[in-house]
């Protein structure tokens, strides 16, 4: 019986900004791709094999897997330099994605996508109603557009490197771009050719919407993924329930935001339901089958309504991660909030009331 081969590879964001063959991940994230290698069971099957990394990242130190038991390779993300750890392996090459999968990989996995997304809203999918905000996302390519992109928004934007994840390479900017701003935008000007510059938002919660994108083109849901995240971006927990809970917690939440939005509470589950099928169909039409596997949209809820498309994360994320477990929860196991650290990770319990403050 064949089986597939799990890999949790953390930094894959960082690698995909590298963009190099022989890229060496950091301490952390080596350490975090030691201890969390088991992680993929919650998702795999339970004949699948899970590939550990030393916490050196010396691939000279493990032992290769039987490679005619393994007939596909699911790694966290796909990127030049996990192609070159499962090629000194000694891999099939009908197992790794091709040179020219992975420039695509890599191109759709940039930050510059959130605003090719909204091109190809044309029929007015995600806007034509009411509780869906306007909001502006540019890509820069030079100190120039930034600026020019700054000053319809007063000033008041978020920045965001083309590759990077949980909240690194992501900064706001309320005013004038000081010298140690603009020094950063500089940087990552020349480092990564490129950046994102979104309209700022005041946030009242997080969400994300998980889906997988098939062969065939289409593009289908996974569930819904409430987290946690730093005012300045960074991450900090998913929130873990059966998806009739999640649900109905994320609705409670925009309760009291529903009659300023111009809809009525009891119109919530279907404005949600909107925008999943239409990001869904949006997405299906931009990647037209160039990538296949789990990707997640990450939405914004603001005083004035849904922002609903902030980033796109072209791999497996936590989110995906949280809703396998809900999966298996019953729809009366309480909330609880997926922690993850270089000790493990853990289900830490959660009342409804401490939910997404």
């Amino acid at each position: 019986m064949s089986h597939t081969l799990h890999l949790f590879n953390p930094w894959h964001d960082e690698a995909l900004a590298a963009n190099v063959q022989f890229y060496s991940p950091s301490l952390a994230g080596r350490k975090l791709a030691h201890v969390l290698a088991e992680l993929p069971r919650i998702w795999g099957e339970e004949d699948d094999e899970y590939l550990q990394l030393p916490e050196s990242g010396r691939v000279k130190d493990l032992l290769s897997p039987d490679w005619t038991k393994i007939n596909s390779i699911d790694p966290w993300g796909w990127d030049n330099h996990v192609v070159e750890i499962f090629q000194r392996l000694g891999a099939p090459e009908a197992l790794l994605p091709t040179a020219e999968q992975l420039r695509e990989i890599r191109h759709l996995s940039s930050r510059a996508n959130v605003s090719e997304l909204l091109v190809e809203d044309s029929e007015y999918l995600l806007f034509a109603r009411p509780g869906v905000i306007p909001f502006s996302s540019t890509f820069c390519r030079s100190m120039q557009e930034v600026t020019a992109a700054l000053e319809p928004l007063e000033g008041r934007a978020m920045l965001k490197s083309p590759w990077s994840s949980s909240g690194r390479g992501v900064f706001p900017i309320k005013g004038t771009l000081d010298p140690v701003a603009a020094a950063r935008v500089q940087k990552i000007l020349q480092q990564q050719g490129g950046i994102e510059v979104q309209s700022l938002h005041e946030v009242v919660a997080n969400f994300a919407f998980e889906y997988h994108a098939l062969p065939d083109g289409t593009v289908e849901y996974d569930g819904l993924s409430l987290f946690q995240a730093a005012l300045g971006g960074a991450y900090l927990g998913n929130l873990v329930a059966h998806p009739a809970i999640m649900e109905r917690e994320l609705c409670t939440l925009l309760a009291p935001l529903a009659a300023g939005w111009g809809i009525a509470e009891t119109e919530l589950p279907q404005l949600l339901h909107h925008l999943q099928s239409s990001l869904a169909q949006l997405l299906s039409r931009w990647l037209h089958a160039r990538y296949v596997g789990p990707l997640g949209v990450d939405l914004l809820v603001t005083p004035t309504g849904i922002h609903p498309c902030v980033e796109i994360n072209l791999r497996r994320t936590m989110g995906h991660v949280a809703v396998a477990i809900g999966h298996q929860q019953a729809d009366t196991t309480p909330l609880q909030l997926l922690q993850i650290s270089l000790d493990g990770w853990q289900l830490v319990p959660l009342s409804s009331a401490e939910s997404l403050g």
